[in-house]
């Protein structure tokens, strides 16, 4: 099992190495504010940091220990929050990123975490309009726009 975990920490440090190879010719930061390069590296520097602790959380766990592996809850929220994504991908360019943004983040916290639905909707708002605030308004990031203008 080491091997197995040790080889996804691998391909995880090479995704990482891949967007950060990837974007060298974009401006990391233009005038005041960051330029497009400053998104990958950021999730570059997170994937690559991800990596290194799985690896190291592979190499300290004894041998013959298996991984540990979600059941109940935790699977169910997995098989969840996957789709979610996925489906977030999808709908920022034809909703927009921020109503986008909105509707992940209540499905997750009211399907997959099972809050109410006052918190879930004040979650989702409020992540959806910092999103609005500081990429769009603060460092003027133009964002995928729906048919409702944002």
């Amino acid at each position: 099992m080491r091997r197995l975990e040790l080889s996804a920490a691998a391909i995880i440090l090479a995704m990482a190495a891949a967007l950060a190879l990837g974007t060298a010719d974009l401006p990391f930061w233009s005038d005041i504010t960051p330029g497009d390069r400053f998104v990958p590296i950021l999730i570059a520097s997170v994937l690559a940091l991800l990596g290194v602790l799985f690896a190291r959380e592979a190499l300290e766990r004894p041998a013959d220990e298996s991984a540990p592996w979600p059941t109940g809850e935790g699977a169910r929220r997995i098989l969840l929050l996957f789709p979610l994504i996925v489906a977030l991908g999808f709908a920022a360019d034809r909703l927009g990123f921020a109503v986008a943004v909105f509707c992940f983040v209540f499905l997750a916290t009211f399907v997959a975490l099972r809050r109410s639905i006052l918190p879930s909707i004040l979650a989702a708002a409020i992540a959806a309009g910092l999103i609005q605030l500081v990429f769009v308004v603060w460092l003027g990031i133009r964002l995928p726009k729906g048919p409702f203008g944002f």
